[in-house]
């Protein structure tokens, strides 16, 4: 039975390119008679399948994710049960921010590919960063406001990040402080100082402090929360996700999205369970398998 219920976000609890129709969204009355906080209801609909999901908000790329209403119900479920739930993600922090809304109710959320953990404050709607954390990583500066540029940050990670730049290479910065993405195949993580660590996520190439990571995250989460690997579980889908995927008991996938993933998943059958359905149904499905263990 595990106490810890580690959930990447995308691809694993919110799906996006399914071919969906999603049927006029119903903003009036929800699935239990009321719309909390005004968030868009739809009906998904794929093949023969029907589900009541959220609409997130469109993100930078244009591309709009979706999460269905039994996910968010099962996930409140394995806190009923006393698991905690904790959300692992490479997402920029002002991303996770604006989803919090339509995001499973966690213990703590961690994103920027580990540089950053949050925890709810009262209400749950807002979020109060762990300093300690923050600040473990040597090669970051402090704390900056959002509006300094990452030109001026001090350290290793940011001096590698301006070196790129210097070359003329595809970088993403934006509202990332603990981390950047470089969306160019020039780069490779041959080229990765050793001071640094990095992965690969949606296609591009997260890096980072070696003391951040998902992994590392996760262990310090565990510690906190006393707990251990033994006892807690990993949701997840990608390339990214592998590391912290072997460290706990057991890793359950909704799909698989990468190559490496999928050799990985090959290597160590028992250690995976992978879901026969895909997209928002395997997300349930992987759930009910997950609860069935409590």
């Amino acid at each position: 039975m595990p106490d810890i219920v580690f959930s990447d976000i995308d691809g694993t609890c919110v799906h996006y390119d399914m071919g969906e129709t999603l049927v006029p969204f119903c903003a009036d009355v929800d699935f239990e008679g009321e719309t909390p906080l005004g968030l868009e209801r739809a009906e998904f609909q794929k093949d023969d399948a029907r589900a009541w999901v959220l609409a997130l908000p469109e993100s930078s790329s244009g591309s709009r994710g979706i999460i269905s209403v039994d996910t968010l119900k099962a996930y409140a479920r394995l806190q009923d049960f006393g698991c905690r739930v904790i959300l692992v993600s490479g997402c920029r922090c002002s991303t996770l921010i604006q989803r919090i809304p339509y995001l499973p109710q966690a213990d703590a959320y961690v994103c920027e590919s580990g540089g950053r953990i949050f925890y709810p404050a009262q209400g749950g709607l807002s979020l109060v960063e762990d300093l300690v954390w923050r600040n473990a990583h040597s090669s970051l500066p402090p704390v900056q406001p959002s509006t300094v540029a990452p030109e001026t940050y001090s350290g290793d990670l940011w001096e590698f990040y301006r070196n790129l730049k210097s070359k003329g290479i595809n970088i993403d910065s934006k509202n990332y402080s603990t981390a950047f993405r470089v969306k160019d195949k020039r780069v490779s993580g041959q080229d990765v100082p050793s001071s640094l660590a990095y992965s690969t996520n949606l296609g591009s190439l997260d890096i980072y402090p070696k003391t951040s990571g998902k992994l590392n995250a996760a262990i310090y989460l565990m510690n906190k929360f006393s707990s251990g690997p033994e006892s807690s579980v990993f949701m997840c889908d990608d390339d990214n996700d592998i590391e912290l995927a072997l460290h706990v008991s057991r890793a359950y996938l909704p799909g698989i999205t990468s190559e490496s993933m999928q050799k990985t998943v090959e290597e160590n059958r028992n250690h995976f369970y992978v879901a026969k359905r895909n997209g928002i149904w395997g997300t349930e499905e992987v759930l009910s398998e997950i609860m069935s263990t409590l």
